[in-house]
């Protein structure tokens, strides 16, 4: 369990480049100077940014993210950047759980399930640090202008692009005083429909209104299909889900199983049973799994092994009494010695 946190910030449409240089650099800059990290790398893809913080065993990685987080507001990043997001693992390392949702839905129905409703329950579990959904269609609203027709009333496609940034408004406002009462003012001017979309006025003047239905089609669609996940033979929604980095693998994959059944006494409670029956979610890797196996090796292994050094002591010795003396001293003897160690905090990684 590596001592990480990682630095994830998107900047939609941004070549590497310019991510690197306008926010990479920028943020290592500021993040690189914090006490106790031992190592700091970066990767530039187009649109995203991430920074991996490596920090010394003994960090106390609570007070670490709260260092990254209080270095990242003296960031000064370009306007269109979205906040930086500090997470406890790194997207490098293998998710602990990947799971299938599947049903007898269009695949951008089973997209935005995901996305709204099982992606914050599954991330509110303890021990998980982020849930990442792959696959599926996800839906856009979509704008194709007709530079003709915008070319015949003299208009541009900046004309167009502004006159819907400033229609589809959500932005805080201030606050407003009422003697011991403050109140929290927002200016909530969203598109709820496509036909508020349409209705958009481009340009008023005295030859007429043009709206955005005069010179473009709007229309519900789908973003650039990146990835497409399939499971059984078919296509299906991927949520794959990471652990926080101080997290123990085996507990946090019973504690989304747990989440997923349900508590025995109330299985009504669980994720499962609150889907609707077209609706599927099933496990498709579990890491837990094969460290459980691993750990019930070592267990049978210890067990035939102590069972064979007791019979090659009896065949030695030919003494039962003997033999079973020194049969006991053998566990005891690993008791007193991992115990201390266990107490101490010192594990067999460390002293290997």
């Amino acid at each position: 369990s590596y001592p990480t946190l990682t630095v994830q910030t998107e900047y939609p449409d941004a070549a590497p480049t310019s991510v690197e240089q306008f926010v990479t650099r920028p943020i290592e800059e500021t993040v690189g100077v914090i006490q106790g990290v031992r190592e700091m790398r970066s990767v530039s893809r187009a649109g995203l940014s991430e920074v991996v913080l490596e920090f010394e065993w003994d960090e106390r990685m609570e007070f670490a993210a709260m260092d990254v987080r209080e270095k990242l507001g003296l960031v000064e990043l370009p306007r269109e950047v979205e906040p930086p997001r500090v997470l406890r693992f790194d997207p490098s390392l293998d998710p602990i759980a990947r799971l299938a949702f599947t049903g007898d839905r269009p695949l951008d129905d089973l997209r935005q399930i995901a996305d709204r409703w099982l992606k914050p329950r599954l991330e509110a579990i303890q021990g998980v640090a982020a849930a990442k959904v792959r696959g599926g269609l996800d839906p856009e609203i979509q704008v194709e202008a007709d530079e003709d027709r915008l070319a015949a009333l003299g208009l541009t496609l900046d004309d167009l692009a502004r006159a819907l940034r400033a229609e589809n408004v959500n932005r805080p406002g201030g606050t407003l005083k009422d003697w011991a009462t403050v109140y929290l003012v927002r200016t909530l001017h969203e598109f709820t429909d496509l036909d508020q979309l349409r209705r958009t006025v481009v340009r008023d003047s005295e030859s007429g209104r043009v709206r955005v239905e005069d010179v473009a089609t709007v229309r519900r669609g789908h973003r650039d299909r990146q990835e497409i996940t399939r499971s059984a033979g078919g296509e299906t929604v991927e949520i794959a889900l990471h652990r926080e980095g101080s997290s123990n693998t085996i507990a946090v994959a019973q504690a989304i199983r747990e989440a997923l059944d349900g508590p025995p006494e109330r299985p009504d409670l669980g994720l499962l049973a609150q889907l609707d029956d077209d609706l599927e979610l099933r496990f498709l890797t579990d890491q837990s799994i094969y460290i459980s196996e691993a750990i019930g090796q070592v267990w049978s292994a210890a067990l035939i092994g102590g069972l064979l050094a007791i019979f090659v002591l009896y065949f030695f010795l030919r003494d039962p009494r003997a033999t079973g003396i020194i049969g006991l001293t053998i566990p005891v003897s690993v008791v007193a010695t991992f115990l201390p160690m266990y107490k101490s905090g010192v594990s067999l990684n460390i002293m290997s």
